[in-house]
């Protein structure tokens, strides 16, 4: 509808909206099968029954099916359910998403369909004695009436018609036709109450295709069949924190320290170079012992260890020895990953600050050199 020029320059809230949350709507145009008869039945809860009639079938519906749920569409009660008043008593519990009951459900039962205590075969019993679930299970279909081109009718198939529906859509798929572009005919089984047959009876017309067509542009089957249903737990879902699922292992990890390679704890084991006291009382467990003893020359006497400032100068043979071995180990350690950067150790200047916006070491750019280590390391292997 187009506005008046003078209600057209203001923004009006959407209070339907808001009204439609809180009330619920109406029920759609549906067709009732109450006492085996067809009764067209519109918004507003208008009847009309379908005078259609064949001696050979009883009454039926002539109607082209145009759309059909994504899923069964479960339907509970607590109390004996009345037809007559189905429009103005909305089912307990209800769902057309296959997952849990609808955000709309008054009355949810259970969290997920596949618990709910409702859903199990025996948990009720049929007019003719037989064991059913509870929750009914219908599946959804939109129909296309001739004579009615305003309408879009739903037709909710019970479960004991489910069988009849499936062997027509193998019918009409062996037959290489679509079910949507013909006209079906629904008749009920006059041996039983309120089961549905279903047989094709002629192609659709230009003006019924033509309103198929419009339907599925504007997606006006989309909330009849109840393809827009959301499950409640689903929505509530949205809203919890998302949970870590880091093993624990990796969140650990941090909290572990970088090992020093063999070639380096050798070299801190010689007694040539003073170590600073708060490094000197670390635990030996802190560190893994090396795969080869290295030999360390004679240990000191009682009176060498009473007068650190004197030392025993080594043979040039001590000093060859020592590097031979030192070498040897420095082969199995390369074979292993080499460390990101020199262990750091009390006394050693700290590494520069790495740039805004990193993380650690980029991949493949090599880790600078400590200058204090690498100036030991040259000492000790007289590298000139």
């Amino acid at each position: 509808m187009n506005l008046p020029p003078h209600l057209q320059k203001y923004q009006t809230r959407d209070i339907g909206q808001t009204l439609s949350q809180n009330l619920g709507t109406a029920a759609p145009p549906y067709v009732s099968i109450a006492g085996n008869r067809f009764t067209l039945i519109d918004a507003a809860g208008n009847e009309m029954p379908v005078p259609t009639f064949d001696p050979a079938i009883g009454v039926y519906l002539d109607a082209c099916i145009i759309d059909s749920g994504d899923h069964i569409s479960r339907t509970f009660y607590a109390t004996k359910y009345d037809p007559s008043a189905a429009v103005f008593n909305p089912p307990d519990c209800w769902s057309d998403n296959g997952v849990g009951p609808s955000v709309s459900a008054t009355h949810p039962q259970s969290p997920t369909c596949a618990a709910c205590p409702n859903a199990v075969w025996g948990s009720a019993t049929s007019a003719q004695g037989k064991a059913i679930p509870a929750c009914q299970m219908v599946q959804k279909v939109a129909l296309l009436v001739p004579g009615f081109p305003q309408s879009i009718f739903l037709l909710r198939v019970p479960p004991n018609s489910h069988k009849h529906l499936r062997a027509y859509q193998e019918t009409c798929r062996g037959s290489g036709v679509m079910i949507a572009d013909v006209i079906t005919r629904i008749h009920f089984d006059l041996t039983t109450q309120g089961t549905l047959l279903f047989k094709g009876v002629n192609y659709i017309d230009e003006a019924v295709a033509q309103l198929r067509q419009a339907a599925w542009d504007e997606k006006k089957t989309d909330a009849l069949v109840g393809r827009t249903d959301v499950a409640r737990s689903v929505l509530a879902g949205q809203h919890q924190p998302a949970v870590s699922h880091t093993p624990p292992a990796a969140l650990a990890a941090p909290q572990q320290v970088q090992q020093p390679t063999a070639q380096l704890m050798g070299f801190l084991q010689q007694p040539q170079q003073e170590q600073p006291a708060p490094f000197a009382a670390a635990p030996a467990a802190a560190f893994p012992a090396p795969t080869q003893a290295i030999p360390t020359g004679p240990a000191p006497s009682a009176a060498t260890a009473a007068e650190p400032q004197r030392r025993r100068r080594r043979t040039q043979a001590e000093m060859a020895a020592q590097n031979g071995a030192a070498q040897a180990q420095q082969a199995p350690a390369a074979a292993q990953a080499a460390p990101q950067a020199p262990f750091p150790h009390p006394g050693a200047p700290a590494a520069p600050a790495a740039p805004a916006g990193q993380f650690g070491i980029a991949q493949g750019t090599p880790a600078a050199a400590d200058p204090g280590v690498a100036g030991m390391l040259d000492s000790f292997f007289g590298k000139q």
